[in-house]
């Protein structure tokens, strides 16, 4: 078994020990497409345009238990075939905003410096649209980062984890 096949059925087991709110969605191939759950005050969105061979099934999970809320997005079971074109993640507890963020691709790796990038929307137009989706969230004026791919970006994504203070 893999370094990230052991990190992800301890960090899976840890979640489903703790209360937290999860849900379950389809990534199909050559589609874009947005997720989105909310737990009481906390909310993590995940925007992406995937292209691949079949479909898969991702989680996306709060856990609002510890001292730091926490937004983890990621296949179960790993390793994902799909390739991630583009994608956009946030994750806001209240008005405060992740702190940190963790990405791992299908080798146990964590990407790092050009691997992803934070970007600070800050009271724009909520008109965030990644490069070939069609979908698009019309809200009035909000401040959010946003989690996009950096330089070195490998379209390989396994685990993402975003931490926000309480």
């Amino acid at each position: 078994m893999n370094r990230i096949n052991i990190f992800l059925v301890i960090l899976l087991i840890s979640v489903s020990v703790v209360s937290c709110t999860q849900k379950e969605f389809i990534v199909k191939p050559n589609t874009s497409d947005s997720v989105e759950l909310i737990d009481g005050k906390s909310k993590c969105v995940f925007t992406f345009t995937a292209v691949g061979g079949s479909s898969e099934s991702w989680m996306i999970m709060i856990d609002n238990s510890g001292d730091n809320p926490i937004c983890m997005i990621g296949r179960q079971p790993p390793p994902s075939y799909m390739v991630f074109k583009d994608f956009s993640a946030s994750f806001i507890n209240g008005n405060k905003h992740f702190q940190t963020v963790d990405m791992m691709d299908n080798e146990g790796s964590v990407l790092l410096n050009d691997g992803y990038k934070i970007e600070n929307n800050k009271e724009k137009q909520n008109t965030s649209q990644t490069s070939t989706l069609l979908l698009t969230h019309k809200q009035s004026l909000y401040h959010m980062n946003t989690v996009v791919p950096g330089k070195s970006y490998n379209s390989n994504i396994a685990l993402l984890t975003m931490t926000a203070p309480k």
